[in-house]
């Protein structure tokens, strides 16, 4: 559906803040041996979004991040805004990526290593769809690595919903 323009958003206000906080609760109850760490602006964080698709977004980046930290190292989950941006980083101490892999890892059937690949199940198409996702709410993903000592993934989400963009050509 993403590919062929057919994955229509339900948007909705939403508070960001509760939605985080619901998925960083949900994973904890599923992963209680693991430090997961929320902190925030303390303001209510409101957006138009659909709720269900971020959420997905954010259980991805958050699976991913407890997939790759070793147990006992914290997976840190912040966010802030401005005026007009929501972000919400996730911060992993795992083993990084390597600066020749970072470029490849919002492609389809990406999934870093063949180390990594061996010890994880997957397809490779999380963060592809993440990012999807997130470009059409008008945001996007971004990471940063250093190896040995892990990742920082951004999602940045216009607190207003942009207009459309099918096929090159805008509509309300």
């Amino acid at each position: 559906r993403l590919e062929r323009g057919m994955l229509i958003l339900k948007r909705e206000q939403k508070d960001i803040g509760g939605l985080l906080a619901e998925c960083v609760s949900n994973f904890k109850l599923q992963y209680p041996e693991r430090r997961l760490t929320l902190t925030g602006n303390g303001r209510s964080l409101n957006a138009e979004i659909d709720p269900v698709r971020i959420y997905e977004v954010l259980s991805n980046v958050l699976d991913n991040a407890i997939k790759y930290t070793p147990h006992g190292a914290p997976i840190e989950v912040m966010f802030d805004d401005d005026a007009d941006w929501i972000s919400i980083s996730v911060r992993d101490h795992g083993p990084g990526i390597s600066p020749e892999r970072q470029h490849l890892l919002f492609s389809p059937f990406e999934r870093g290593n063949l180390r990594e690949q061996e010890q994880h199940a997957g397809l490779g198409l999380g963060l592809y769809i993440c990012r999807k996702i997130m470009e059409l709410h008008g945001g996007r993903i971004t990471m940063e690595s250093t190896l040995g000592e892990g990742s920082i993934f951004t999602i940045s989400l216009p607190k207003r919903a942009p207009l459309a963009v099918r096929g090159g050509v805008e509509v309300a």
